[in-house]
């Protein structure tokens, strides 16, 4: 019978377990570097490390992307390789100042950078610095992105501010600066645009039978193509209420004119109110503007101007008819606005209305045209909880006094100049 041998446990000699130590830390390095070049790999920017010499020592697949050339081909090479011919004196005066002073910078830290591409083109750059050392040798990592799409974008901004800005400059001074003195009748009007320029508009003005013309209208949108359709408008209408006195002959011709040289997707509503100085008997007619108001001094509304006809600027040969006349009288108060003021919110989605209009005019009527429009521009902003209004706001407000002795003279308006009146265009 065969006896059996106890087992005997393996032991490894020191030799051994310092061969297996190793092996472990080769694995684990193994394992560090290809997290390293999956997160090298996946960065959207071109990664570039460079020694302090400048020579490229390692690079991604977005390096090759941006740039155009494979890996073989940069490393080794001078980070020069990179950069414009025109800029490589000076950066590598950068570069050396880098060296002795090394420090992270940002990506976008105010510079202009730019890079070369294999095919020389070059491109617009935003580039960070970091900088690293391992075995005593400095390293710097390079992130480099192309902005070109960026700068472009800027540019479009850029160029649509100036197109806000040269629209607002045009409504200042299409805007009337002051109100006509007519004796009898307080009237004054302000606009407050949603964004740089109103699709809103106002005016006043005198007609060549001494009457005074009231306009407000509303392009459809906000910002510059409607402020340059508003604005055409308004010198429209002015041209033509010089040959013809009937409001409703004016906004025919206009609505002609809008058909024929404006693009279909812009409409204007307009109401044109034409007021006799000497009987304030008031004229109108609407092209598909929110109504108006007619209150008595006693605050109750004596006759709403209802629209008249549809928008101007969709058929061409649509006629916006006159509405029923009125008799002014002492005291009474004429509220014109945009559809901005109904619309406008509150924080908790609420809509500011009419009625809330209305009642603030009601409760303000004794008051002069300029503090009723104050009082109800400082009532929707209140509503709103904000400091300007989401939607163009224009209001036009019409206080008729006594009613002028026939021997009165009017007198006309003052001629425009930059140095508008405040109140006159909010």
């Amino acid at each position: 019978m065969q006896s059996q041998q106890p087992a005997i446990a393996e032991e490894h000699s020191p030799a051994e377990a310092r061969i297996h130590q190793l092996e472990a830390r080769v694995r684990e390095l193994e394992l560090a570097e290809q997290r390293f070049r999956l997160l090298l790999e996946s960065a959207p920017d071109a990664i570039v490390i460079v020694d302090s010499t400048g020579r490229i020592m390692i690079v991604n697949a977005q390096t090759e992307k941006i740039f155009g050339y494979s890996r073989d081909d940069l490393i080794g090479q001078s980070i020069e390789i990179l950069v414009p011919e025109r800029f490589r004196g000076i950066h590598r005066h950068h570069r050396a100042a880098y060296s002795e002073d090394p420090h992270t910078r940002e990506m976008g830290a105010g510079l202009e950078l730019f890079g070369l591409r294999r095919d020389g083109s070059e491109f617009p750059a935003e580039i960070s610095l970091s900088p690293a050392r391992i075995g005593g040798n400095l390293l710097i990592f390079c992130a480099v992105r192309d902005i070109t799409q960026l700068k472009q974008t800027q540019s479009v901004l850029h160029e649509r501010d100036v197109q806000l800005a040269a629209a607002q400059q045009i409504q200042k001074h299409l805007l009337p600066q002051r109100p006509p003195r007519v004796p009898g009748i307080d009237v004054l009007g302000a606009s407050y645009p949603a964004e740089f320029a109103a699709g809103d508009h106002f005016d006043y003005f005198l007609m060549p039978d001494d009457a005074l013309a009231v306009v407000i209208g509303d392009v459809s949108g906000h910002g510059f193509g409607p402020a340059l359709i508003m604005a055409s408008v308004h010198t429209l209408i002015r041209a033509l209420s010089q040959r013809y006195c009937d409001v409703s002959d004016v906004l025919q011709h206009a609505n002609r004119f809008l058909c024929e040289e404006t693009a279909d997707h812009f409409f204007a509503t307009v109401l044109f109110a034409r007021v006799d100085t000497r009987s304030q008997r008031l004229e109108y007619a609407s092209a598909g503007h929110p109504p108006a108001y007619v209150f008595d001094r006693q605050g109750n509304i004596k006759t709403r101007l209802e629209s008249t006809g549809i928008p101007l600027g969709i058929y061409p040969d649509q006629i916006t008819p006159m509405g029923r006349s009125v008799d002014l009288e002492e005291g009474d108060v004429v509220l014109m606005l945009t559809d901005g003021v109904f619309e406008i919110q509150s924080p908790d989605g609420g809509l500011f209305g009419v009625e809330r209009a209305i009642d603030c005019v009601r409760r303000q009527g004794a008051k002069s045209a300029a503090e009723i429009i104050d009082e109800l521009y400082q009532t929707v902003l209140r509503f709103s909880h904000k400091e300007s209004p989401d939607d163009d706001v224009t209001l036009v407000v019409l206080k008729v006094g006594p009613r002028p002795d026939e021997r009165e003279t009017r007198q006309d308006v003052p001629s425009r100049s930059s140095d508008r009146d405040p109140a006159a265009a909010g």
